[in-house]
């Protein structure tokens, strides 16, 4: 994966992050967990032409050191996607906020 084909996006990607969808084509989205569905979340990063989503807990979960349960299937979601921990997702964060490549 080239340098950057990761990004970050806040909010949650609902709501208010629907308008950051244009600069996400092509690249992993990287959110939190938050107030709209795993599917909606996906769907989001999907019809922005994100080619991943990445979907990081957050420290008022249940349980913060795990990786969420996302569960089921929907038709017409082709993205692969991805949960991750609150620790783990805080690392990646800083990891792109420091120019760190990531692979």
């Amino acid at each position: 994966m080239p340098p950057r084909a990761l990004c970050y996006l806040t909010p949650a990607l609902c709501g208010q992050g629907l308008y950051l969808v244009p600069h996400i084509s092509g690249k992993i989205a990287l959110v939190h967990r938050g107030t709209c569905s795993f599917v909606q979340k996906t769907q989001v990063a999907q019809d922005g032409g994100a080619i991943g989503l990445i979907i990081a807990n957050v420290p008022s979960s249940a349980n913060p050191t795990a990786a969420p349960f996302m569960g089921g299937q929907v038709g017409g979601l082709t993205i692969p996607e991805l949960s991750l921990s609150l620790a783990d997702g805080q690392a990646l964060e800083n990891a792109l906020t420091t120019e760190a490549t990531v692979t």
